[in-house]
């Protein structure tokens, strides 16, 4: 329950764990499956590359490829969130 500052005047009446205004939950939920499917087809697609490069390291090679795997599907989900973000002509977070 929120008090406003100095405790006194109205009291809002929401729930504490109540979601606040903006984007809704399933927005998150698409966007980070579609950055799923998509990092899931560019690391598919470059695999054999990223095998070589890798390569290397030896026992540390695949720790990289699941790094860079992490790394390329936070990027892509922000990037989608972004996008979709603007294109619904929701406002930034830090208004």
């Amino acid at each position: 329950m929120y008090i406003p500052h100095g405790g006194q005047g109205e009291r809002d009446e929401r729930p504490a764990d109540a979601a606040p205004a903006g984007t809704p939950v399933v927005e998150y939920f698409a966007c980070g499956l579609l950055g799923l499917i998509a990092t899931s087809l560019l690391v598919l697609l470059f695999y054999p590359y990223l095998v070589a490069v890798t390569r290397p390291l030896q026992m540390l090679s695949s720790t990289v490829i699941v790094l860079v795997f992490v790394v390329m599907w936070t990027l892509v989900w922000l990037g989608i969130e972004t996008v979709w973000g603007w294109r619904t002509g929701r406002p930034p977070a830090s208004e």
